[in-house]
């Protein structure tokens, strides 16, 4: 008899920890999965950010550098993007005006924050002939580039 109640209580005991690893699983994949569908919310919102960064640096170039670099080196009226995307610089040999996720490595991002002078170039900034960039237009150009300096 005790030896039938010690199996009884092993077996018990054994059941309930099974149950408990089950209902365990069961959370995990439940959490994993409500992860899942706000990761899936929280990419399709950074794609449409990365789409709303593209269509206002475009504008930018277009109002604010356009003017001058619609014929000037580089290129920045028509398409930028085909004329600085991976595009040497013809300032800094070096660097490409924009290597995309690469703010430190753009030659663009270094003249409109008047840094290009550190890699040889003259110390001058960004757009020469108007007012500096504002704020928001270096954080939107840096986010631009930090994505990949999407263009498509």
């Amino acid at each position: 008899m005790r030896v039938l109640l010690f199996f009884g209580l092993i077996y018990s005991s054994a059941c309930t920890d099974k149950l408990e690893k089950k209902e365990q699983i069961e959370k995990q994949q439940d959490n994993l999965s409500n992860e899942d569908s706000s990761s899936n919310e929280d990419s399709a919102e950074e794609i449409e950010q990365i789409e709303i960064d593209m269509i206002a640096v475009l504008e930018l170039f277009s109002e604010r550098c356009g003017a001058c670099h619609g014929s000037w080196p580089p290129d920045l009226g028509e398409n930028p993007c085909e004329t600085v995307i991976n595009q040497p610089s013809s300032q800094v040999s070096s660097m490409y005006y924009v290597t995309p996720f690469d703010i430190e490595n753009s030659y663009l991002w270094h003249k409109i924050n008047g840094t290009a002078g550190e890699f040889g170039d003259y110390p001058s900034q960004m757009p020469a002939s108007s007012d500096a960039l504002s704020v928001e237009e270096v954080d939107l150009i840096q986010r631009w580039i930090e994505t990949g300096a999407i263009c498509d």
